[in-house]
């Protein structure tokens, strides 16, 4: 009995029929690889590593039958179908560089993925990307990708390519704090303040963006501070760089209206952050408008101290500023700017901030 039914199996897999190949490339790339002509499905299963790079693949329709795979590259080809894939759970390492794929929607379920490599493809929607969480190196760049949320949850995420794509909203980068290696070169980016909270760069890519004073002057210097020795490249600085903050002209109060004709004073904070201190500010420089911090009496002493005015706990400084000295040419848009400069043993940096305001005209 025991012989014939080791005689049963053997003959039923020796009957397999071999695996229908839709590409005659990539059956040529499988069967180097198992060192076997026309495999069957049973065969497939022996193969962990598949490397079928420049090989002018157009079809998978085969592989399939391969879900032991671990490791797979099909850079440089021709590729837009990806579904055959979709059963490799296996898979910890796939490259899919250079083809011509726009639905990644079918790489949802690989959840073992801790290499995606997806460079250099047609792909704008990567939502079918945030379950997985498994993925260490994960490679976007040149692509037609412009929201990124998806990515937010990625947290075991060290190396990342965003490069050569339509981002100008990085927020979901922001609790990404393994990041080592950063690319976000050649995109719309404004705001980089989401990478202000990344400590562990050591590489970061900013050229070809679209960023205003604040990335310049406040934020680039933040992340330099947080990252040690990172290997940081931006563009040449088109801006003198003041100290940017953020200032409350009349606290408590709004709109902040100021009669021009009045002979009394504006009470304006400088407000500090975790990232500024405010109680660093030398009020014999600020000035509102063109004011000057207010004298108290007829002594030489400025009315200015420190109050933690909007209760995050951080004190900030508060100054008078005297309203018959303000420029009203000197508003912009709406806008009162402040500016002065720290205290010398602070580095005597440059400061500047604005908040609205509503003019009555002196009578």
């Amino acid at each position: 009995m025991g012989v014939a039914i080791i005689f049963i199996v053997a003959a039923t897999a020796s009957a397999q029929e071999p695996v229908s190949f839709a590409d005659a490339n990539l059956k040529a790339a499988v069967e180097q690889a198992l060192v076997k002509t026309d495999p069957t499905p049973s065969d497939m299963l022996a193969l962990s590593t598949l490397i079928a790079d420049s090989r002018s693949i157009t079809n998978l329709t085969g592989l399939e039958y391969a879900t032991n795979l671990t490791w797979l590259v099909l850079q440089n080809n021709q590729i837009s179908d990806i579904s055959a894939l979709s059963g490799l759970t296996n898979l910890s390492w796939l490259n899919l560089e250079d083809n011509q794929i726009i639905d990644v929607s079918l790489l949802s379920v690989l959840r073992n993925l801790t290499h995606l490599n997806l460079y250099y493809n047609q792909i704008s929607d990567i939502s079918a990307l945030s379950g997985l969480t498994n993925l260490t190196h994960l490679a976007l760049g040149s692509n037609q990708v412009s929201d990124i949320s998806a990515l937010s949850g990625l947290t075991n995420l060290g190396i990342l390519w965003l490069n050569d794509n339509q981002v100008s909203d990085i927020s979901g980068l922001s609790q990404l704090t393994n990041l080592t290696q950063l690319h976000l070169n050649d995109n719309q980016i404004n705001n980089i303040s989401p990478l202000s909270g990344l400590t562990n760069l050591t590489y970061l890519d900013l050229r070809r963006n679209q960023f205003d004073s604040y990335a310049y002057c406040v934020y680039i210097p933040i992340i330099l501070d947080n990252n040690p020795g990172v290997y940081l490249r931006y563009d040449p600085n088109p801006y003198v760089c003041s100290l940017q903050v953020e200032i409350d002209i009349k606290p408590g109060s709004y709109p902040n209206t100021i009669n021009l004709g009045s002979f009394g004073l504006v009470p304006v904070a400088i407000l500090s952050s975790d990232y500024f201190d405010a109680t660093t500010v030398d009020p014999d420089t600020v000035e509102l408008a063109g004011s000057g911090v207010a004298v108290r009496g007829k002594g030489s002493k400025l009315m200015a101290h420190e109050e933690d005015v909007n209760g995050d706990g951080w004190l900030d400084m508060v100054v008078q500023v005297v309203t018959e000295n303000l420029d009203p040419d000197s508003f912009q848009d709406g806008y009162a700017i402040l500016t002065g400069n720290l205290l010398e043993e602070f580095g005597g940096t440059p400061i500047e901030g604005q908040d609205e305001i509503t003019i009555m005209p002196a009578e």
